[in-house]
């Protein structure tokens, strides 16, 4: 198995950052997103890719408006050697995030 390098993680984490919601619902939701990609980037790590995707396909059913949850599923989907998907969801967080360099270095 590929060990996930530790700048993608860094950058995971960067762009992972606070989510800006319109209402209490949409934050709790964007939290539990946050929260679950980043369990499922521990469960990557641990080599769990099965519950590792069950978290991130969750992440991405709460916030899929989320940089970091579309960072941790395209770190999720060169991990399961699928490099069209990983790229759909890495380009998928440029479209979100234009500027981030985190997000410009995983593409």
């Amino acid at each position: 198995m590929k060990r996930i390098p530790a700048l993608a993680l860094a950058a995971l984490v960067a762009v992972a950052g606070p989510a800006v919601a319109q209402s209490e619902r949409e934050q709790s939701l964007a939290d539990a997103a946050r929260i679950n990609v980043r369990l499922g980037v521990e469960y990557m790590r641990n080599g769990n890719l099965a519950v590792a995707q069950e978290k991130i396909e969750k992440a991405l059913e709460q916030n899929d408006r989320d940089a970091g949850v579309q960072m941790g599923a395209g770190l999720l989907y060169e991990q399961l050697r699928d490099p069209k998907k990983a790229e759909q969801h890495y380009r998928r967080a440029l479209r979100l995030e234009p500027d981030s360099p985190q997000v410009q270095n995983a593409l």
